[in-house]
């Protein structure tokens, strides 16, 4: 605590400057919790470090200011969050969810072990090895699961359901979405900023899987 001296030689410590709580969860894609993870938040030259509790939640106290957040954990693909914006003494929400890491796993132990990639749809089936591709067999639509703008903003108001809830995510409509690459990527609509909670989900084209999902907050 800083101490003031008047003209009078009167000592007066300082006022301690306001904070606000922020809370949050981390899960993966499957929304299951991610314990450990470390959360980074950054402004200026300062930087706050913590670490996700057991339930995957995110509890500490920050000073008002507009963070970079980065969130790590081996075996997850790193999360950056922009502009999370906190103003004391008001609460902030922070969730995010994070995708697996594209590494290897050995399969069978022994000098004849094998690497592969730890996507499920890379995994090699001693069953079914040189079987037709769901390509071959036309399991997935020449289209992909998610053909337009209107399926992949169902599928992301489901995946922010399930994050924020609900009546949130009811709140933030109408959602947009715009393809890029065989990406759909959905954001709130608004006629000029859109103050608040602003989400970002990206969901893949080919087969729906959610890459990524990402939320900033704009006063």
């Amino acid at each position: 605590m800083l101490l003031v001296v008047t003209a009078f030689g009167q000592v007066h410590p300082s006022a301690p400057s306001p904070t606000s709580e922020v809370q949050g969860i981390v899960t993966d894609v499957n929304g299951a919790v991610i314990t450990s993870a470390e959360v980074v938040f950054k402004v200026g030259s300062d930087t706050i470090t913590t670490q996700t509790t057991q339930s995957g939640s995110i509890h500490l106290k920050l000073p008002s200011g507009r963070y970079v957040v980065t969130i790590h954990k081996t075996g997850f693909k790193t999360a950056e969050i922009i502009g999370f914006q906190v103003q004391a003494p008001a609460p902030a929400v922070l969730n995010a969810v994070l995708d697996i890491a594209h590494h290897t796993i050995i399969l069978d132990p022994g000098n004849d072990a094998s690497q592969v990639p730890t996507l499920a749809s890379d995994l090699p089936n001693k069953l079914t090895d040189g079987a037709a591709t769901p390509e071959d067999t036309g399991d997935i639509p020449a289209a992909g699961y998610v053909p337009d703008s209107m399926t992949a903003i169902k599928i992301a108001e489901a995946v922010m359901g399930g994050l924020f809830g609900e009546k949130m995510t009811r709140s933030l409509r109408p959602f947009t979405a715009t393809l890029n690459e065989e990406v759909w990527t959905v954001v709130r609509h608004c006629k000029t900023w859109c103050v608040g909670s602003n989400p970002t989900v990206k969901v893949l084209k080919r087969d729906g899987r959610i890459i990524s999902v990402k939320a900033i907050y704009l006063k």
